[in-house]
């Protein structure tokens, strides 16, 4: 877990928390007083019997299916997670502003699937959170560029983390280890569901 240092001494000095769309991976990187950085990537699904006739979370609380929520926890190195951290802050991400719906600083977008991009920003003076509805890193998306000054600087951010990180090979790293068994996780208002059968 973060949230500690090899000297007992120091403290929090920074934290971002990124929660990224499409899989379900969350980059936590942490700066201590120390000068000392910390980073993971956490990825984190359920496993186990899933109802294909039941659809959403509503049916999961409901009618308790036998499920176990595991997270996966990949460690960056601190030299990685002082650079990222670095970066992210020269491109702004102790400043960034919500998009006010419907407003001309999200280009009077709504979106119906509705997963968001959620950044969690803390330090001694600040502590915000800001998310994004629907968007994607360039390297995984055919669109274009954001076109909103807010959005486009989001993107910026987590294209950055998505190729820094190799994000996507540290997914299908991880699917290749995992234990046979049928996983899912909610993004928005969908769900997707995965089945790794045993090799023969």
């Amino acid at each position: 877990m973060i949230g500690y240092s090899s000297n007992a001494q120091s403290y929090v000095e920074s934290e971002y928390s990124i929660e990224l769309i499409g899989n379900p991976q969350k980059v936590r990187l942490v700066e201590y007083s120390d000068s000392t950085y910390k980073g993971q990537i956490i990825t984190s699904l359920s496993k186990g019997r899933f109802p294909r006739n039941f659809v959403g979370r509503l049916w999961h609380d409901i009618w308790k299916i036998e499920s176990e929520d595991v997270e996966y926890n990949q460690e960056i190195h601190p030299i990685v997670a002082k650079r990222v951290m670095q970066r992210l802050k020269e491109l702004g991400i102790e400043e960034i502003e919500p998009c006010k719906k419907f407003n001309e600083d999200c280009g009077n977008l709504a979106y119906l699937d509705s997963d968001s991009v959620i950044f969690r920003i803390k330090k001694p003076s600040i502590n915000r959170v800001v998310s994004y509805e629907e968007i994607h890193p360039l390297q995984l998306t055919k669109r274009n560029e954001e076109e909103s000054p807010k959005r486009k600087k989001a993107q910026e951010m987590i294209s950055y983390i998505h190729e820094e990180l190799d994000l996507k090979h540290v997914y299908r790293n991880l699917w290749d280890k995992l234990e046979p068994d049928t996983y899912y996780y909610f993004r928005g208002y969908s769900f997707i569901i995965m089945k790794k059968k045993k090799c023969r």
